[in-house]
């Protein structure tokens, strides 16, 4: 990565002069980051449950639709979640039917797609179960190292297997999105990758990025954690005093903004 710390820093100068407003909040975002297994419960369900919301979906709507979750309690109502008197999910001919009180409020004030609903409720169970191993810490076991990341999203993965014989809705970019909240991974965002396609990069991550920001849409488990890797060098370049968090909305913000012009 030949000159990428004097291109992160340039860029970043540039962003400071034109949007500050953005380098305070990845700051803010930084500042947030949690340590996963050392989170209790709550922390780790406030981080978790609206991520599948975002999943290839343009973020207006997905803000809209956690406003809509967020006004009937979505934050506090964990249990009703994982409470089959209070909520149930049945699902046949890709379709789901949402029941219980939680389900007949949800369908009367949310228009959130059914899946992104039931993935919220596969997460949901993925969390009561680690909870009933660990009361206080429920991801207790995930390692704080990046290098073990594709371990930890192919154990997520597993523990989100079918429920009513649905898939679960979630996906590796969705984990990634839910760990980028514990300073564990970063979201392979479009601009992220936009940004990354201006770093001088090796051949097979340049190949990848370049796939995804002309259009493919479907990363696989590996190139997933390649790009990962790739930011994963350039913060270790950076040096300790620039968090991953951080790095990770400055580089988003950096395509955002348009600091590069069009790419090539």
């Amino acid at each position: 990565m030949v000159n990428s710390v004097e291109l992160f820093k340039s860029l970043e100068k540039k962003l400071m002069s034109t949007n500050i407003e953005m380098i305070n909040e990845a700051w803010n975002l930084s500042n947030e980051t949690l340590q996963l297994s050392k989170s209790n419960p709550k922390d780790c369900w406030m981080k978790l449950w609206d991520k599948p919301l975002y999943q290839g979906v343009k973020v207006a709507y997905a803000n809209k639709w956690k406003k809509e979750l967020v006004d009937i309690g979505m934050n506090n109502i964990f249990s009703n979640f994982v409470d089959i008197n209070q909520f149930s999910v049945d699902y046949s001919d890709d379709k789901f039917v949402l029941k219980g009180d939680l389900g007949k409020l949800i369908n009367n004030e949310v228009k959130a797609p059914k899946r992104k609903i039931y993935a919220i409720y596969t997460g949901a169970h993925m969390l009561n179960k680690r909870m009933k191993i660990n009361t206080k810490f429920p991801f207790y076991d995930i390692p704080e190292d990046h290098q073990k990341l594709e371990f930890i999203i192919t154990q997520m993965l597993e523990e989100l297997k079918k429920i009513n014989n649905a898939p679960s809705w979630w996906g590796a970019i969705t984990i990634c999105h839910f760990l980028t909240d514990f300073g564990l991974a970063i979201k392979p965002d479009f601009h992220v990758c936009k940004t990354l396609k201006h770093f001088s990069l090796n051949v097979d991550e340049d190949l990848v990025i370049d796939s995804f920001i002309r259009g493919k849409t479907n990363l696989n488990l590996k190139e997933i954690i390649l790009i990962n890797q790739t930011v994963f060098k350039l913060k270790n370049l950076l040096g300790q005093e620039y968090p991953l968090r951080y790095v990770d909305k400055v580089l988003m913000e950096f395509s955002r903004q348009k600091l590069f012009g069009k790419v090539a």
